[in-house]
């Protein structure tokens, strides 16, 4: 609500026509709920207040969506596709049941989720990935009582930070050019692309132009926008598509057996599936069953880092926290932030016109005690051996020498 209230105040501040505005400022509170372990307030209230954005949104702005399904959580933690399918979809089918119980229909509730996935490493999985959550939704929404029009999806993208690394970081671009391709095959109605020094900085005017090309290549070198599904046909693709929607469903028939995705956290199973796969996929690398180029295989030891460029965030913190109290000083928004009615979108657009900061909304808002769950960790498939070098090179700077290893051969030293 604060973030949304700001923006459309902002809009009407500078003449614009709220009606106009496209794409979404979307919720994720199962997702925030996961990443941080609790949250600030309780779930139903947060269920409340997208309720009544959504509805104002229905009417003043109806082309706005209001909850963002992204499934980064499950991503970064090591899921795999048919895990971040299913759980992100009982996510939105979480969503859609708090809609539905307060009052908007199905058709409406549907209409105000957008999904976001991330494109992974396997490149004819991710295709299959893609193209196969399309009928999963539609089935879904149809399952609801919902029409054609609302079981139609937008599916935004970009490229999985779990499979980037900090050594050999240029080979990022390489995995982000075929995780970019993969999804607009795999049929994505957006995309953002990520610089390549993702993992180790903010992005520079050479990164950010190299991700901004990959998508100008495809686009207009490749004409990928023009088939409308350009894998259509092939047996292989399509054989994995079903695969992956029967095992995507039968998982998310589990999840739903088990109370929704909700309860299944609050259990602990969903932490648990996803940490066994991340155990799995580090246990393929240890043996080099599968290889990151410049990390487990290939690696160049010679390599010199790339500079992190590290910011003193104390000190931007003091900065941005004393323009804050200067602005503070300069408004007074306490009669209108004395308004405010979670249940009417409507108060709280005239406390952020009046100058309200984002802390003072959500503080009028309300806060509360959350349940608490098991957190899932953001992760990196190459950071275990990414600390083993940086346990090397931290060495080799203190002791001015390299490390020792002994070996103890049995048999001939060649073999």
């Amino acid at each position: 609500m604060p973030i949304m209230a700001l923006i459309v105040a902002t809009v009407k501040k500078n003449g614009g026509d709220v009606a106009k505005l496209k794409g979404f400022i979307g919720a994720n509170p199962v997702a925030e709920l996961v990443a941080d372990g609790e949250l600030d307030q309780p779930l139903e209230k947060l269920f409340d207040e997208a309720a009544s954005a959504a509805k104002w949104a229905i009417k003043n702005a109806p082309e706005l969506k209001t909850f963002y399904v992204n499934s980064d959580v499950f991503s970064n933690g090591g899921a795999n596709d048919i895990q971040e399918l299913a759980y992100t979809l009982s996510t939105a089918v979480c969503y859609l049941r708090a809609l539905l119980d307060r009052g908007l229909t199905i058709d409406e509730a549907a209409k105000q989720i957008m999904f976001g996935f991330s494109a992974g490493a396997n490149f004819f999985m991710q295709v299959a990935k893609f193209r196969a959550v399309r009928p999963l939704w539609a089935e879904i929404i149809k399952a609801f009582g919902g029409n054609e029009e609302s079981q139609k999806i937008h599916v935004h993208a970009r490229p999985a930070f779990f499979f980037k690394t900090v050594y050999d970081p240029y080979v990022n671009m390489l995995r982000n050019t075929s995780e970019i391709f993969s999804a607009v095959v795999g049929g994505v109605d957006s995309f953002e692309n990520a610089p390549f020094d993702e993992p180790i900085r903010k992005g520079d005017e050479f990164s950010r132009r190299i991700a901004r090309n990959m998508q100008i290549i495809l686009q207009e070198e490749f004409g990928l926008l023009q088939p409308i599904d350009p894998a259509g046909g092939s047996w292989a693709v399509e054989n994995l598509t079903k695969q992956i929607k029967e095992k995507v469903w039968a998982e998310f028939q589990n999840i739903e057996g088990k109370g929704g995705i909700v309860e299944a956290l609050k259990s602990g199973y969903v932490q648990d599936e996803i940490d066994a796969v991340f155990q799995a996929r580090f246990n393929a690398l240890a043996t080099r069953k599968d290889r990151i180029v410049g990390n487990n295989m290939y690696a160049n030891m010679t390599e010199e880092r790339l500079d992190s460029r590290e910011e003193n965030f104390a000190e931007n913190k003091k900065v941005r926290t004393q323009a804050i109290e200067n602005y503070i000083s300069t408004v007074n928004a306490k009669d209108a932030l004395g308004k405010i009615d979670a249940n009417n979108f409507d108060t709280v657009i005239d406390a952020a016109s009046a100058g309200a900061t984002i802390s003072e909304l959500r503080d009028a808002l309300g806060k509360g005690d959350s349940d608490k769950v098991k957190t899932i960790g953001k992760h990196r498939w190459s950071e275990k051996f990414e600390q083993l070098r940086e346990t090397t090179e931290k060495f080799k700077a203190e002791k001015n020498d390299n490390v020792k290893i002994f070996l103890a051969n049995m048999g001939p030293i060649p073999q």
